[in-house]
């Protein structure tokens, strides 16, 4: 398995020290539940270098909350100081994210979750990873010739 599957199975293994009273909150978090949920990505981290050979995940996992343009968590990383992998991480946790319904939303459409991705590209999100994204979920929808 490769090792950026790997990491998306496991990227949220840190939220298991989180109450589940905080993931499954339907309404906004308290200040200090906010800070107990970005924790999870160092714990993760944490949990994942117990693992031999699993430098690049650990890495990865670590940072997959950080924002294109430096304002997320844990370190405030910005653009390509972000490692690619979580870069990748994060994009695809939020379409599945926006495409799942939650306790705190409902499920928006493809459409509507590429939309919403294509507007905070370049700010939270790497823009050529959101058009990668966008581009291939197009192809899978296109007819193929023998249709």
């Amino acid at each position: 398995m490769s090792d950026l599957i790997y990491a998306a199975k496991v990227h949220d293994v840190g939220k298991i020290f989180l109450p589940e009273k905080i993931l499954n909150k339907p309404g906004p978090l308290t200040k200090d539940e906010f800070y107990l949920v970005k924790m999870h990505p160092k714990v993760g981290s944490e949990i994942l270098a117990t693992i031999p050979g699993c430098e690049r995940c650990q890495d990865w996992v670590e940072h997959h909350h950080e924002y294109f343009d430096g304002t997320g968590y844990p370190q405030g990383l910005k653009g390509e100081g972000i490692p690619l992998g979580a870069r990748i991480l994060h994009v695809a946790e939020a379409y599945v994210n926006m495409t799942t319904d939650r306790p705190f939303a409902p499920a928006r459409s493809s459409e509507q979750a590429v939309a919403e991705m294509e507007k905070c590209s370049g700010t939270q999100f790497d823009g050529m990873l959101v058009r990668l994204l966008s581009r291939q979920l197009k192809s899978e929808k296109a007819p193929s010739l023998g249709d």
